[in-house]
This record gives C-alpha cells, structure tokens and sequence, in this order.
C-alpha cells in the first residue's frame, strides 16, 4: 500500500509556486539582493529542505516529488509514534488509535507535497516526547514545528502546556508540577522561540520587515464576522468539508471523553478534565484562525487541510490522557467478535472515500471546486459557503468511483489491512486487562 501511495504522490500548486520562491532566493543570495522580494511568502519548514536540495541543483521536479513522499513518511511516523506512545498505556487504545488514523482525512494528505502532514508529524512528536518524559526532543521537534507555520508557537505553548498537565501525578500541586516539568518547558520554550527567530529572520531576508508582508496582506482578504461564525461551524459540521463527514470517528473520539471518563473512571479526581479542555480550547482557537482565512478549508482541499497539523497531536494526547476510561469503553464497544467484526467494517467504510481520493483526486477535487472558482469577487464566500453545504457531495462521489480500475484492488488491499487492525484490536480486548495508570 505504501508503495501504491508513492506511486501516487503528487505535487500541488503551492509546491511549484515554493520551489520558484526558492529559485528566487537563491538569486538574492548570490547577487546579495536585499530585501529578496522573490523569495515569496511560505514558512521556514520546506524551505529548509528546498534551498540546499535546489542549490544542490536537483531539479524542481525532483525535489516536488521528494517533497510528496516526505509527506508519506511523516503519516507513517503518525502512525508508528502513536502505537508506541499509546502502547505503553493500552493496547486496545493503541489499536483503536491506528484505526481511527488510518480511516479518515490524513490519507489523502498522506500523498500531497502540501506541508501540513510533516507538520503533524512535529507536532505530534513534540508532544509524544513530551508525554514519554524526554527533554531535548521536545526542544527539537518544537523548533521545527514552529517553523512550518508562523502562527504555530502559540498552540505549541499550549499542547506544552496540556502535556505538562496530563503527566501531572495525582494530588501534585501546581510548584510540585512546575518542579516536574521546568526543564521541559525551557528545553521547548528555547526550541520554539528559535523556530520563531527563524521566522523572522526570513521575514527580514525577504521583505525588509520582522512579519510576513504578504500573508498579513491576505489577512485582510478575510470575511466580516457573521460569515467567520458560519465558516467556524463548517469547518466541523458542512457535509462537503467538515471534520463530523470527512473524520467522524476522530470527532466522535473527542466528544466520547466526557461520557467515558464519567461512566469508567475509578478515581474521581479534581482537575481530571483539564487536559481535556485544554485540548478543546487548542481546536477552538485553531477553528476560529481558519475561519477568519480567506481560505478556511485550505483552498484547493479535500475536506479542509489548514487544521491537520494539530489533530494527531490532540488526538495522541486524549488518548495518553484518559486511556483506562477509553480502554473501558472500547471493550464495551466491541465485546462480542461480531460486534467487533461491525465495527471494523463501519471503519473500513468511512475510509474508502479517502482511499479514492488518493488515486483520483484530481477528478474529486476539481468536481467540488471548479463551480466557485469562476464566481466573481463580491460573491466569493457565498460560493464558498455553497460549495461546503450545498453543492454534490465529493465523498458520494468517491463512493461511486470505488470501481474505477485505478482503485478498487487498492481499495481492497486497504479494507484488508483495516481488517487485520480490527482483529487486533478485538485481541487486545480479549487479553487480561492492561497496567492500570494514575
């Protein structure tokens, strides 16, 4: 499968406008042109590997395809760093997590040579390490993942600041934490504050100024506050790009927490749902940034792509955080094998839209965008709200292309390793019950 998803890797637009900005700097950097208004508007992270590949002298469709399937990779780590993680705490959790990853949006980014998917791998890294109790890690990866949007260290600050709560012992006062997690923080207050530095060192290179001219020009591109409140509900609710239609099981993994730690929890102990709306808050306030976007879906999208980098991460942590309650609930879930056997097919389901998407994109996308791409400018965000409501859905779609020859054996490999994973998971319940954790 992963070498289907190689053969399939794709190159996007904003790669091809990012190796051109890159060409563009390396021409400043020779003639000693400052400020380098060829040097564009994206973030540190990709050009980090697209200046030293292109003065290299690799060519630009090289290094776009390099990029695609450094993208592949990074959904892998998601993939290995959460089963590891989670492993240590349930199994069965462990299990469910895979499923749940490998079952909706991540697969289609998997592909693209989009930043967002090597982003969720830093950030998801970040706070895995900072949850395994390590030090420098969390400096490093927060360093990077700060650098792959300039908007990211706020919500980096906050997951720290989650994590540091989810490893909090039972009764530990706030000092006794601080104790706890003080290199911790300095280690990635440090890393993050260097990724920032990073940022506007290369404001400074390009634009003469310590912000990005250009993306704060395109900020005011953004829609008045009535449309914002609507694109924030669609964001998670419109059928043609909300998270609820293009990742239920993540949505319905985050809105269960209350109910399982309510129902399972052996130990009502205060302070136990502060990880977890410290989690909500970091989706709101992520929400409520795309919304204000003149693109809140991520433009030419499948679903919406601007608010992956932080769902691994969310997702990681909820885990980490209330794992005896999830193990609880999941035995209940799936406590006879055909129940179990449901299950999986219910997960093999939602997924194949996206498993479609990988290998006929172009048609997918371009059927859910072509219509308000030729929209004129004062009915922009009338188009766009259409387009996430009203128009045809691109997931049905996907569902009637399943037979396409491109896809159906990729598609049944596919319900094949999403099989084996529900099996494993029914093992993992049937096993005696796993440590219990404080």
């Amino acid at each position: 499968m992963t070498g289907a998803l190689a053969q399939y890797a794709f190159v996007e637009g904003d790669t091809v406008s990012l190796l051109s900005d890159t060409d563009g700097i390396l021409q400043c950097l020779r003639k000693g042109v400052r400020p380098c208004t060829n040097g564009g508007k994206f973030p540190p992270l990709q050009l980090l590997l697209t200046v030293p590949m292109r003065s290299m002298g690799l060519s630009p469709d090289a290094i776009g395809t390099f990029l695609s399937r450094v993208s592949i990779a990074a959904y892998l780590g998601v993939l290995a760093v959460t089963w590891r993680v989670l492993r240590a705490r349930s199994r069965s959790v462990a299990a469910m997590a895979i499923l749940v990853l490998a079952s909706g949006l991540l697969i289609h980014y998997a592909t693209r040579s989009f930043g967002e998917m090597a982003a969720a791998f830093l950030t998801l890294s970040f706070a895995a390490s900072w949850l395994e109790g390590k030090t420098i890690i969390p400096g490093a990866a927060g360093f990077l993942a700060a650098s792959s949007k300039e908007t990211a260290f706020p919500f980096l600050i906050l997951l720290g600041v989650v994590c540091a709560l989810t490893r909090r012992p039972r009764g530990a006062t706030a000092t006794e934490v601080w104790r706890q997690e003080r290199r911790r923080f300095a280690v990635s207050a440090t890393g993050i504050g260097l990724g920032v530095l990073l940022s506007i060192g290369l404001n400074f290179f390009r634009f003469g100024k310590l912000y990005n001219v250009a993306y704060l020009g395109e900020a005011g591109l953004g829609p008045p506050l009535r449309t914002q409140l609507r694109l924030f509900a669609a964001l998670w609710l419109a059928p043609n790009a909300g998270l609820l239609f293009f990742w239920p099981l993540f949505v319905a993994a985050i809105v269960s927490v209350p109910f399982a730690v309510s129902r399972y929890s052996s130990a009502k102990q205060t302070g136990v749902f502060r990880p977890y709306w410290g989690l909500v808050s970091l989706l709101v306030l992520a929400t409520g940034l795309c919304a204000q976007w003149w693109a809140p879906f991520g433009w030419w999208a499948w679903g919406q792509r601007l608010m992956i980098p932080w769902l691994p991460a969310v997702f990681l942590v909820i885990g980490f955080a209330y794992a005896p309650e999830l193990e609880a609930m999941i035995s209940r879930l799936i406590s006879t094998r055909w129940r179990a056997v449901g299950f999986t097919a219910a997960v093999a389901i939602l997924a194949l839209p996206h498993v479609c998407s990988v290998f006929r994109s172009e048609e997918l996308i371009a059927q859910a965008f072509d219509k308000y791409l030729s929209c004129p400018p004062a009915s922009y965000y009338d188009c766009l709200e259409a387009a996430a409501w009203r128009d045809p859905s691109p997931l049905l779609h996907a569902y009637r292309l399943l037979l396409h020859p491109f896809v159906r054996f990729r598609a049944l490999l596919y319900c094949g390793l999403l099989a084996l994973g529900g099996a494993a998971l029914y093992r993992s319940t049937r096993a005696p019950s796993l440590r219990t954790v404080s």
